[in-house]
């Protein structure tokens, strides 16, 4: 064989090798592209599955929320229906303050009365009782003594300006029950006698009236 034709068979030789290990290298990177293309369309398509159920979560809490929204509204303002309805129905039979107090149920406790909602209630009656009876008004504070006496509330009245819930309306409340006293013009001995404080004994000395006594005495 000539010389030129070994390298040409050699040539060849070498391409046809060349172009076997190219095919198997283009074969592998398929084989392995493939794969890797498939696992990235799986946390594409999770995504996009976690993202529409987070989406779906969240429009259903806020359509919850919407909803718990709604019906707190709804309850509150049949509340206050009921309310008015029953304060109307009283005011057209002319029940007064104290009435009024036993039918809102506020109890013979004091203390808790004067952290109870009702109470405005009651308050918001007396108003509406004033403006169809200009003549004969009432009041919270009379409202209140006639129920539960001078000396209960005004022991209680003391506590309950200690008490930041109660702080306000009890200072407001015991400068009327002092302001009702003068009106009238009690004496000290009067206020003491109102107070009871001579049945309390001993106790008197550190009772809580007696401070009720002194700011009387002050303001005479």
């Amino acid at each position: 064989m000539r010389p030129k034709s070994i390298v040409l068979l050699i040539a060849a030789a070498l391409l046809a090798c060349v172009d076997s290990a190219s095919s198997a290298t283009a074969s592998k990177s398929t084989t392995v592209a493939l794969p890797h293309s498939f696992a990235e369309n799986q946390e594409i398509i999770s995504a996009k599955r976690f993202l529409r159920t987070s989406k779906a979560a969240n429009e259903d809490d806020e359509e919850r929320a919407g909803i718990e929204a709604i019906t707190g509204v709804t309850k509150a303002g049949a509340s206050k229906v009921v309310d008015t309805t029953k304060l109307n129905s009283w005011l057209l039979r002319n029940k007064d303050g104290v009435q009024v107090l036993s039918k809102l149920k506020l109890g013979d406790d004091i203390a808790s009365a004067l952290e109870n909602k009702k109470l405005d209630t009651l308050s918001k009656y007396i108003t509406m009782y004033n403006e169809k009876h200009p003549t004969s008004k009432i009041s919270l504070i009379r409202t209140l003594t006639a129920h539960y006496g001078d000396d209960v509330l005004a022991k209680a009245l003391v506590s309950a300006q200690k008490n930041a819930n109660t702080e306000a309306l009890a200072s407001q409340l015991r400068t009327k029950q002092l302001a009702a006293w003068l009106k009238n013009d009690k004496s000290v001995v009067d206020v003491f006698k109102l107070l009871n404080l001579g049945d309390d004994g001993y106790l008197a000395l550190t009772s809580r009236k007696l401070e009720v006594l002194e700011d009387y005495r002050q303001r005479r």
